[in-house]
Protein backbone atom coordinates (compact mmCIF):
# COMPACT_ATOMS: atom_id res chain seq x y z
CA UNK A 1 0.00 0.00 0.00
CA UNK A 2 2.88 2.39 0.76
CA UNK A 3 4.57 2.26 -2.35
CA UNK A 4 1.36 1.78 -4.41
CA UNK A 5 0.42 5.23 -2.88
CA UNK A 6 3.31 6.92 -3.32
CA UNK A 7 3.68 5.97 -6.57
CA UNK A 8 -0.01 7.71 -7.44
CA UNK A 9 0.99 10.39 -5.43
CA UNK A 10 4.71 11.20 -6.41
CA UNK A 11 4.85 12.57 -2.52
CA UNK A 12 6.31 10.19 0.48
CA UNK A 13 5.14 8.99 3.39
CA UNK A 14 5.26 12.41 5.36
CA UNK A 15 6.06 10.74 9.04
CA UNK A 16 8.42 8.47 10.45
CA UNK A 17 6.56 6.15 11.81
CA UNK A 18 2.81 4.18 11.04
CA UNK A 19 1.04 2.16 13.23
CA UNK A 20 -2.19 0.18 13.65
CA UNK A 21 -4.11 -1.10 16.92
CA UNK A 22 -6.82 -3.14 16.91
CA UNK A 23 -9.92 -1.88 19.49
CA UNK A 24 -12.68 -4.29 21.19
CA UNK A 25 -16.15 -3.18 20.83
CA UNK A 26 -14.95 -0.15 18.43
CA UNK A 27 -18.22 1.78 17.59
CA UNK A 28 -16.97 2.25 13.74
CA UNK A 29 -14.95 0.69 11.00
CA UNK A 30 -11.75 2.67 12.00
CA UNK A 31 -10.29 5.81 12.44
CA UNK A 32 -6.81 7.62 11.55
CA UNK A 33 -4.46 9.70 13.52
CA UNK A 34 -2.02 11.33 12.88
CA UNK A 35 0.83 8.00 11.81
CA UNK A 36 -1.56 5.82 13.76
CA UNK A 37 -5.23 4.17 12.56
CA UNK A 38 -7.22 2.38 14.93
CA UNK A 39 -9.52 -0.42 13.86
CA UNK A 40 -12.00 -2.48 15.26
CA UNK A 41 -10.69 -6.17 16.18
CA UNK A 42 -13.88 -7.68 13.99
CA UNK A 43 -11.43 -6.47 10.73
CA UNK A 44 -8.54 -8.66 12.12
CA UNK A 45 -9.91 -12.37 9.99
CA UNK A 46 -7.99 -15.27 8.82
CA UNK A 47 -8.14 -16.09 5.05
CA UNK A 48 -11.73 -18.51 5.62
CA UNK A 49 -13.40 -14.90 7.01
CA UNK A 50 -11.38 -12.61 4.24
CA UNK A 51 -14.06 -13.83 2.29
CA UNK A 52 -16.71 -12.35 3.82
CA UNK A 53 -15.20 -9.38 4.54
CA UNK A 54 -11.65 -8.33 4.27
CA UNK A 55 -9.83 -5.20 5.92
CA UNK A 56 -8.30 -3.98 2.53
CA UNK A 57 -10.43 -1.41 2.18
CA UNK A 58 -10.78 0.15 5.20
CA UNK A 59 -6.99 -0.38 5.63
CA UNK A 60 -5.97 1.99 2.87
CA UNK A 61 -8.51 4.38 3.24
CA UNK A 62 -7.21 5.12 6.94
CA UNK A 63 -3.42 5.23 5.25
CA UNK A 64 -4.41 7.33 2.41
CA UNK A 65 -5.87 9.94 5.47
CA UNK A 66 -1.86 10.68 6.45
CA UNK A 67 -1.68 12.55 3.41
CA UNK A 68 -5.53 13.65 3.31
CA UNK A 69 -6.57 14.42 6.22
CA UNK A 70 -3.10 14.55 8.78
CA UNK A 71 -0.47 16.32 6.19
CA UNK A 72 -3.29 18.08 4.42
CA UNK A 73 -6.08 19.37 6.52
CA UNK A 74 -9.73 20.99 6.17
CA UNK A 75 -11.17 23.82 8.59
CA UNK A 76 -14.42 23.79 7.39
CA UNK A 77 -16.93 20.82 8.18
CA UNK A 78 -18.61 21.43 3.82
CA UNK A 79 -14.72 20.88 3.07
CA UNK A 80 -14.65 17.20 4.32
CA UNK A 81 -15.30 15.91 1.13
CA UNK A 82 -11.43 16.77 -0.08
CA UNK A 83 -10.55 14.34 2.82
CA UNK A 84 -12.99 11.61 2.60
CA UNK A 85 -13.90 11.52 -0.83
CA UNK A 86 -9.93 11.41 -1.78
CA UNK A 87 -9.72 8.08 1.03
CA UNK A 88 -12.02 6.25 -0.41
CA UNK A 89 -11.15 6.98 -4.15
CA UNK A 90 -7.11 6.29 -3.76
CA UNK A 91 -8.72 2.96 -1.30
CA UNK A 92 -10.29 1.76 -4.72
CA UNK A 93 -8.00 2.27 -6.55
CA UNK A 94 -5.69 -0.01 -4.80
CA UNK A 95 -7.92 -2.61 -4.97
CA UNK A 96 -8.21 -2.23 -8.65
CA UNK A 97 -4.16 -2.73 -8.85
CA UNK A 98 -4.83 -6.01 -6.58
CA UNK A 99 -7.56 -7.72 -7.26
CA UNK A 100 -8.07 -6.55 -11.24
CA UNK A 101 -10.52 -4.16 -13.12
CA UNK A 102 -13.85 -6.46 -12.69
CA UNK A 103 -13.43 -6.02 -8.43
CA UNK A 104 -12.70 -2.36 -9.60
CA UNK A 105 -16.32 -2.06 -11.41
CA UNK A 106 -18.02 -4.13 -8.55
CA UNK A 107 -16.89 -1.33 -6.07
CA UNK A 108 -18.24 1.47 -8.02
CA UNK A 109 -21.32 -0.29 -9.08
CA UNK A 110 -21.89 -0.33 -5.30
CA UNK A 111 -21.04 3.30 -4.65
CA UNK A 112 -23.08 4.20 -7.81
CA UNK A 113 -26.24 2.46 -6.17
CA UNK A 114 -25.51 4.16 -2.64
CA UNK A 115 -25.53 7.11 -4.17
CA UNK A 116 -28.94 7.03 -6.17
CA UNK A 117 -30.69 5.77 -3.65
CA UNK A 118 -29.51 8.32 -0.99
CA UNK A 119 -30.70 11.26 -4.09
CA UNK A 120 -34.59 10.37 -3.41
CA UNK A 121 -33.95 11.40 0.44
CA UNK A 122 -31.82 14.90 0.12
CA UNK A 123 -30.51 16.66 -2.43
CA UNK A 124 -27.17 18.29 -0.41
CA UNK A 125 -24.38 19.16 -2.70
CA UNK A 126 -20.85 17.59 -1.79
CA UNK A 127 -19.81 20.81 -0.82
CA UNK A 128 -22.18 21.21 2.09
CA UNK A 129 -21.83 20.71 6.03
CA UNK A 130 -24.89 17.97 6.04
CA UNK A 131 -24.12 16.79 2.35
CA UNK A 132 -24.10 13.18 4.21
CA UNK A 133 -21.86 10.05 3.99
CA UNK A 134 -23.33 9.02 0.81
CA UNK A 135 -21.49 12.24 -0.91
CA UNK A 136 -18.53 12.91 0.88
CA UNK A 137 -17.49 8.73 0.86
CA UNK A 138 -19.33 6.86 -2.51
CA UNK A 139 -20.37 10.31 -4.90
CA UNK A 140 -17.01 11.87 -3.82
CA UNK A 141 -14.72 8.56 -4.95
CA UNK A 142 -17.16 8.89 -8.23
CA UNK A 143 -16.25 12.14 -9.26
CA UNK A 144 -12.53 11.80 -8.78
CA UNK A 145 -12.92 8.64 -11.23
CA UNK A 146 -14.60 11.63 -13.49
CA UNK A 147 -12.23 14.46 -12.75
CA UNK A 148 -9.00 11.71 -13.71
CA UNK A 149 -10.99 10.94 -16.94
CA UNK A 150 -11.23 14.37 -17.87
CA UNK A 151 -8.00 15.97 -17.09
CA UNK A 152 -5.97 12.62 -18.20
CA UNK A 153 -3.63 10.06 -15.90
CA UNK A 154 -0.76 12.41 -16.49
CA UNK A 155 -2.11 15.70 -15.17
CA UNK A 156 -4.21 13.91 -12.47
CA UNK A 157 -0.75 12.87 -10.96
CA UNK A 158 1.07 16.19 -11.19
CA UNK A 159 -1.45 17.68 -9.69
CA UNK A 160 -1.93 15.56 -6.88
CA UNK A 161 1.27 15.82 -6.09
CA UNK A 162 1.43 19.71 -6.55
CA UNK A 163 -1.29 20.07 -3.92
CA UNK A 164 0.61 17.71 -1.64
CA UNK A 165 3.56 19.94 -2.14
CA UNK A 166 2.17 23.29 -2.23
CA UNK A 167 -0.11 22.67 0.58
CA UNK A 168 1.64 20.00 2.98
CA UNK A 169 1.15 20.00 7.28
CA UNK A 170 -1.08 23.10 6.19
CA UNK A 171 -5.26 23.78 6.01
CA UNK A 172 -6.50 23.29 2.63
CA UNK A 173 -9.92 23.40 1.05
CA UNK A 174 -11.57 22.54 -2.57
CA UNK A 175 -10.51 26.27 -3.93
CA UNK A 176 -7.16 25.16 -2.97
CA UNK A 177 -7.18 22.04 -5.10
CA UNK A 178 -9.02 23.75 -8.24
CA UNK A 179 -6.38 26.37 -7.67
CA UNK A 180 -3.75 22.92 -8.20
CA UNK A 181 -5.54 21.70 -11.11
CA UNK A 182 -5.43 25.35 -12.67
CA UNK A 183 -1.68 26.08 -11.87
CA UNK A 184 -0.64 22.48 -12.98
CA UNK A 185 -2.50 21.93 -16.47
CA UNK A 186 -3.48 25.51 -17.09
CA UNK A 187 -7.03 24.35 -17.33
CA UNK A 188 -9.84 26.20 -15.24
CA UNK A 189 -12.48 23.10 -14.77
CA UNK A 190 -14.77 25.56 -12.77
CA UNK A 191 -17.39 24.06 -14.65
CA UNK A 192 -16.48 20.28 -13.44
CA UNK A 193 -16.61 21.61 -9.75
CA UNK A 194 -19.59 23.65 -10.36
CA UNK A 195 -21.82 20.75 -11.27
CA UNK A 196 -20.32 18.04 -9.72
CA UNK A 197 -19.07 19.64 -6.13
CA UNK A 198 -20.97 22.83 -5.67
CA UNK A 199 -24.08 21.59 -7.01
CA UNK A 200 -26.52 18.64 -5.85
CA UNK A 201 -28.13 15.63 -8.55
CA UNK A 202 -26.78 13.75 -10.92
CA UNK A 203 -27.72 13.84 -15.11
CA UNK A 204 -30.43 11.40 -16.28
CA UNK A 205 -29.82 11.03 -19.93
CA UNK A 206 -32.37 10.07 -22.26
CA UNK A 207 -31.07 8.33 -25.12
CA UNK A 208 -31.98 7.16 -28.63
CA UNK A 209 -30.40 6.75 -32.01
CA UNK A 210 -31.28 5.91 -35.82
CA UNK A 211 -29.33 4.43 -38.46
CA UNK A 212 -30.00 6.15 -41.18
CA UNK A 213 -28.58 7.85 -44.81
CA UNK A 214 -25.26 6.26 -43.94
CA UNK A 215 -25.00 7.43 -40.61
CA UNK A 216 -25.80 7.19 -37.05
CA UNK A 217 -27.48 9.57 -35.43
CA UNK A 218 -27.63 9.73 -31.88
CA UNK A 219 -30.14 12.05 -29.93
CA UNK A 220 -28.96 12.89 -26.13
CA UNK A 221 -31.90 14.79 -23.68
CA UNK A 222 -30.70 15.66 -20.03
CA UNK A 223 -34.15 14.95 -17.91
CA UNK A 224 -33.03 15.29 -14.51
CA UNK A 225 -35.72 18.12 -12.73
CA UNK A 226 -33.63 21.36 -13.02
CA UNK A 227 -33.35 23.73 -10.25
CA UNK A 228 -31.33 26.00 -7.81
CA UNK A 229 -29.35 22.95 -6.93
CA UNK A 230 -29.42 21.03 -9.64
CA UNK A 231 -28.02 22.01 -13.11
CA UNK A 232 -28.15 20.95 -16.76
CA UNK A 233 -24.45 19.08 -16.84
CA UNK A 234 -21.26 19.50 -19.58
CA UNK A 235 -19.71 16.18 -19.72
CA UNK A 236 -17.44 14.59 -22.31
CA UNK A 237 -19.08 11.31 -23.33
CA UNK A 238 -17.79 8.10 -25.47
CA UNK A 239 -20.48 6.75 -27.77
CA UNK A 240 -19.46 3.03 -29.13
CA UNK A 241 -21.36 1.39 -31.83
CA UNK A 242 -20.63 -2.21 -32.58
CA UNK A 243 -21.57 -3.52 -35.93
CA UNK A 244 -22.64 -7.11 -37.07
CA UNK A 245 -19.69 -7.72 -38.60
CA UNK A 246 -17.19 -7.43 -35.85
CA UNK A 247 -16.17 -3.77 -36.24
CA UNK A 248 -17.09 -0.77 -34.34
CA UNK A 249 -16.93 2.95 -33.97
CA UNK A 250 -16.15 5.17 -31.01
CA UNK A 251 -16.92 9.01 -30.83
CA UNK A 252 -16.67 11.26 -27.99
CA UNK A 253 -19.08 14.21 -27.43
CA UNK A 254 -19.01 17.38 -25.45
CA UNK A 255 -23.19 17.02 -24.11
CA UNK A 256 -23.66 20.06 -22.04
CA UNK A 257 -27.59 21.29 -23.89
CA UNK A 258 -30.60 19.94 -22.95
CA UNK A 259 -31.17 18.70 -26.12
CA UNK A 260 -28.03 17.17 -28.18
CA UNK A 261 -28.08 15.01 -31.41
CA UNK A 262 -24.36 13.32 -32.08
CA UNK A 263 -23.49 11.76 -35.69
CA UNK A 264 -21.20 8.93 -36.27
CA UNK A 265 -20.43 8.18 -39.87
CA UNK A 266 -21.38 5.20 -41.34
CA UNK A 267 -20.57 5.32 -44.98
CA UNK A 268 -21.04 1.74 -45.69
CA UNK A 269 -24.31 1.35 -44.08
CA UNK A 270 -23.64 -1.02 -41.34
CA UNK A 271 -26.02 -2.82 -39.52
CA UNK A 272 -26.01 -2.02 -35.81
CA UNK A 273 -25.43 -4.74 -33.47
CA UNK A 274 -25.76 -2.33 -30.26
CA UNK A 275 -24.62 1.07 -28.73
CA UNK A 276 -23.60 1.79 -25.72
CA UNK A 277 -23.67 4.96 -24.20
CA UNK A 278 -21.01 5.70 -21.76
CA UNK A 279 -19.20 2.48 -22.28
CA UNK A 280 -17.09 1.17 -18.63
CA UNK A 281 -20.02 3.65 -16.93
CA UNK A 282 -17.04 6.20 -16.55
CA UNK A 283 -20.30 9.02 -15.81
CA UNK A 284 -22.07 9.02 -12.50
CA UNK A 285 -25.82 9.13 -14.32
CA UNK A 286 -29.42 7.85 -14.54
CA UNK A 287 -29.84 6.38 -17.60
CA UNK A 288 -33.12 5.53 -20.46
CA UNK A 289 -32.44 3.73 -23.10
CA UNK A 290 -34.50 1.78 -24.60
CA UNK A 291 -33.84 -1.02 -26.71
CA UNK A 292 -34.63 -3.99 -28.64
CA UNK A 293 -34.16 -7.66 -27.35
CA UNK A 294 -31.56 -8.32 -29.77
CA UNK A 295 -29.33 -5.46 -28.62
CA UNK A 296 -28.92 -5.93 -25.31
CA UNK A 297 -28.70 -9.84 -26.02
CA UNK A 298 -25.35 -8.96 -28.19
CA UNK A 299 -24.50 -6.83 -25.88
CA UNK A 300 -24.99 -9.42 -22.82
CA UNK A 301 -22.96 -12.17 -24.59
CA UNK A 302 -20.51 -9.55 -26.36
CA UNK A 303 -19.58 -6.52 -24.88
CA UNK A 304 -15.82 -5.77 -23.97
CA UNK A 305 -16.49 -4.08 -20.39
CA UNK A 306 -17.92 -6.35 -17.58
CA UNK A 307 -20.07 -3.86 -16.90
CA UNK A 308 -21.38 -3.31 -19.61
CA UNK A 309 -22.24 -7.00 -19.85
CA UNK A 310 -24.11 -6.27 -16.90
CA UNK A 311 -26.37 -3.60 -17.68
CA UNK A 312 -27.24 -5.42 -20.27
CA UNK A 313 -28.68 -7.98 -18.63
CA UNK A 314 -30.21 -5.48 -15.67
CA UNK A 315 -32.40 -3.98 -18.55
CA UNK A 316 -33.26 -7.90 -20.38
CA UNK A 317 -35.18 -7.74 -16.81
CA UNK A 318 -38.70 -6.52 -18.46
CA UNK A 319 -38.38 -9.44 -20.83
CA UNK A 320 -39.89 -12.81 -20.88
CA UNK A 321 -37.76 -15.50 -18.71
CA UNK A 322 -38.99 -17.92 -22.47
CA UNK A 323 -37.10 -15.06 -24.31
CA UNK A 324 -34.23 -14.76 -22.36
CA UNK A 325 -33.93 -18.50 -20.58
CA UNK A 326 -31.35 -19.65 -23.27
CA UNK A 327 -28.92 -16.68 -23.17
CA UNK A 328 -28.67 -16.59 -19.28
CA UNK A 329 -27.76 -20.55 -18.93
CA UNK A 330 -24.99 -19.13 -21.60
CA UNK A 331 -23.97 -16.19 -19.90
CA UNK A 332 -23.92 -18.10 -16.08
CA UNK A 333 -21.84 -20.79 -17.64
CA UNK A 334 -19.18 -18.45 -19.60
CA UNK A 335 -18.97 -15.32 -17.11
CA UNK A 336 -16.79 -15.96 -14.03
CA UNK A 337 -18.04 -12.70 -12.35
CA UNK A 338 -20.05 -13.14 -9.77
CA UNK A 339 -22.44 -9.54 -10.36
CA UNK A 340 -23.35 -11.19 -13.50
CA UNK A 341 -24.63 -14.03 -11.86
CA UNK A 342 -26.42 -12.56 -9.20
CA UNK A 343 -28.59 -10.95 -11.83
CA UNK A 344 -29.44 -14.19 -13.66
CA UNK A 345 -30.43 -15.71 -10.39
CA UNK A 346 -32.55 -12.76 -9.15
CA UNK A 347 -34.08 -12.38 -12.36
CA UNK A 348 -34.91 -16.72 -12.50
CA UNK A 349 -35.37 -17.18 -8.71
CA UNK A 350 -39.21 -17.32 -8.80
CA UNK A 351 -39.68 -19.42 -12.20
CA UNK A 352 -40.69 -22.99 -12.09
CA UNK A 353 -39.61 -23.52 -15.66
CA UNK A 354 -37.36 -26.24 -16.22
CA UNK A 355 -34.25 -24.88 -17.16
CA UNK A 356 -34.46 -21.98 -14.74
CA UNK A 357 -34.72 -24.81 -11.99
CA UNK A 358 -31.62 -26.22 -13.56
CA UNK A 359 -29.55 -23.38 -13.95
CA UNK A 360 -30.73 -22.89 -10.08
CA UNK A 361 -29.82 -26.04 -9.02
Amino acid sequence: MFDFLENEFGFKYPYPIYKQAPVIDYMYGAMETTTATIFSDNLMVDSRAFLDRNYVNVNCHELVHQWFGDCIGHLNSYDIWITESFATYFAKKFEQNVFGEDYYQYRRNRERDRVLKAVDNYKYPILHSNAGVARWYPKGSLVMDMLRDVLGEKEFKAVTKYYLEKNQFEFADSRAYMSAIKKVTGKSLYWFFEEWIFHAGEPHYKVSYENVKNEIRVQVEQIQKINDLVMLFKMPVEIKVKYTDGTSDTKKVFIDKKYQKAVIKNPNNKKVSYLIFDPNRKILKKLTFERTFEELYEQAKNAQNMIDRLDAVKALKTFSTEQKIDLFVSLFNKNDYFLIKNEIISQLAENNDKKSIALLK
